[in-house]
């Protein structure tokens, strides 16, 4: 059985290998790297209605692609060691195929028929794969999942109806201006707020760390989580164009605030690296509004490669931690898992932007120009205080789990011999070091030229020193920055997830049961012995008489006959 799951396994990687290899391979062969190449085939037409599947490709979906495949086969390699125990291995394996076909269904379609397969696609799959363990916490976990999903999926089929009226299903083909198009997009903004976890929507994103931490890498690195971003960028201009970039802004930056206090308090290893993921979409959101939107898709691939790194190493310690992910249960990583340890450093150093890391060329690029773009506006100072906590949090995070002492076992050997870990591991960790300048060499050809001054420029350093002493200040002095009001409400993240279930439930079934009582108990009785009953009494009586016609017609012709006569 486990010859059998390995062989699945490596099938699996070597398709994904295949895949990233063909797709290089054509990136290279595309001609120009900003010239784009559109397939059309029609594959159904009636009544003058055509179904066509088109296909895009440039240099930004080979791009994605190309990540999206590569960070694959990592995770893929990484569980076939990480859920080896697994009854259902295979049906996991499945499950993240088909999650990744989704996907790339979704990033080279300008067809928003094929972008509806794609998005539900993978809603479906995380759904699927956030109840893979079956367990009361898996299942309310992927149920407010997949309803937060559905809501955005609701949103595209409405864009799609209103699009096939005025517009046509290629998006990339739109006039802009007109009223139909506007509809149109606000639907399709509100949709990818749902699935890239945007306040109000945010709740479901710390809830699907129920899934599998494999499932965690791919989600929050370069699947799930990016598809909303991915459609806003193909529509960057339009937002533009429809004054829609002010209220993305607001989003972004009210996203990645809330995630970041949450951050600052919570003790669950796989939460805090969630609650990163949610502000990094928050940081791209943002560049998005401010109209930086090849600046957002470079952070988006940065991104990418350091936090499927980041999900592998910290799944690593809580798998050698006896599964334990509490930071203060895991403090010996530096004994236990050496390796594992500095390779989560370097993808923390990358989230926070150390300089020549991979992070560094995408986030010091983006916050450098929205400083230049919008310096005296309060957004700057919450993207600021966002970037400090980022750091904050991530050296409070590395400093507990490699110095704080553990809590739960006595000090344990190192145990970083499992080579199908450490291989996913330092597949992803060059990416994650070299791949912020590869892309924006790739990306950008021609430097971008942000002109500040001295002080602005020296803004950020400040910011992620201050972050970094912040977070060993928050470690040191824990019990008197720390108390249990202040980490209970900072864990609710802004009471979103209340809202996100309970508040929207009780109503209608508080009113179900209001009505129950009233129907049931009271109006429906009354209504019955009142006005029911004697209508059924005398129908009783009509039936009786219709029922005895023929005897009463009989009876009644000769007393009629005698009373004639006399």
């Amino acid at each position: 059985m486990l010859k059998m799951k390995n062989k699945f396994s490596l099938i699996s990687s070597v398709i994904l290998a295949t895949g990233t290899l063909l797709t290089s391979v054509l990136f290279l062969k595309s001609g120009s790297l900003f010239s784009a190449i559109f397939l059309e085939v029609e594959l159904l037409k009636i009544e003058g209605l055509a179904l066509s599947l088109v296909l895009i490709l440039d240099v930004y979906s080979l791009s994605f692609l190309i990540s999206v495949l590569l960070i694959s086969s990592c995770v893929i390699m990484f569980s076939s060691s990480y859920m080896a125990a697994e009854k259902f291995f295979t049906r996991f394996h499945l499950l993240v195929l088909s999650f990744v076909t989704a996907m790339g269904l979704l990033i080279f379609s300008p067809n928003m028929l094929s972008v509806l397969l794609g998005w539900d696609g993978l809603g479906l799959t995380s759904y699927l794969l956030v109840v893979y363990f079956q367990s009361s916490k898996s299942y309310n976990a992927g149920m407010l999942t997949a309803l937060s999903n559905r809501i955005g999926d609701v949103l595209i089929l409405t864009s799609i109806a209103s699009a096939s009226f005025t517009l046509g299903w290629n998006f990339i083909l739109h006039s802009h201006g007109n009223l139909g198009f506007s509809i149109t997009l606000i639907l399709i903004l509100l949709a990818a707020c749902t699935k890239s976890a945007q306040i109000p929507f945010s709740a479901w994103l710390p809830a699907a760390m129920a899934a599998p931490t494999p499932v965690s890498a791919l989600v929050h690195s370069s699947t799930l989580v990016t598809a909303g971003i991915y459609l806003l960028f193909r529509f960057q201009p339009a937002l533009s164009e429809l004054n829609l970039a002010c209220l993305v802004m607001i989003m972004g930056s009210a996203t990645m605030f809330m995630a970041g206090i949450s951050a600052m308090f919570e003790m669950d290893m796989k939460k805090i690296v969630a609650l990163s993921t949610l502000s990094q979409l928050g940081v791209m959101m943002t560049t998005l509004g401010a109209g930086m939107p090849v600046t957002a898709f470079l952070h988006l691939l940065a991104h990418a490669f350091f936090k499927a790194l980041l999900f592998i190493s910290v799944g690593s310690m809580i798998h050698l931690s006896s599964d334990y992910q509490d930071l203060r249960k895991v403090g010996t990583a530096i004994h236990l898992c050496p390796l594992t340890l500095s390779l989560c450093v370097l993808a923390n150093l990358s989230l926070c932007g150390l300089p020549f890391c991979s992070g560094f060329y995408s986030k010091d690029l983006c916050i450098e120009l929205f400083v230049t773009n919008t310096f005296h506006s309060p957004l700057s100072l919450i993207f600021f205080l966002a970037t400090l906590m980022t750091c904050a949090y991530t050296a409070r995070f590395l400093f507990m789990v490699s110095f704080l002492g553990s809590r739960n076992t006595p000090l344990l050997w190192s145990n970083d011999k499992d080579l199908k870990i450490l291989n996913a591991m330092l597949g992803l960790a060059p990416l994650a070091l070299t791949g912020g300048g590869l892309l924006t060499w790739l990306l950008m050809p021609s430097p971008l030229i942000t002109p500040l001054t001295s002080p602005e420029k020296n803004s950020t350093l400040l910011v992620v020193v201050s972050g970094l002493f912040l977070g060993i200040l928050l470690v040191i002095r824990a019990k008197k920055y720390m108390s249990p009001n202040l980490v209970s409400l900072s864990s609710i993240m802004w009471a979103l997830p209340l809202l996100s279930s309970r508040a929207w439930t009780s109503t209608p079934f508080m009113g179900g049961h209001s009505f129950r009582v009233i129907l049931d108990f009271n109006w429906v009785p009354s209504f019955t012995t009142s006005f029911v009953t004697p209508l059924v009494s005398k129908s009783l009586i009509v039936n009786r008489l219709d029922t005895n016609i023929l005897f009463l017609s009989l009876t009644a012709v000769p007393v009629l006959i005698l009373l004639f006569l006399y």
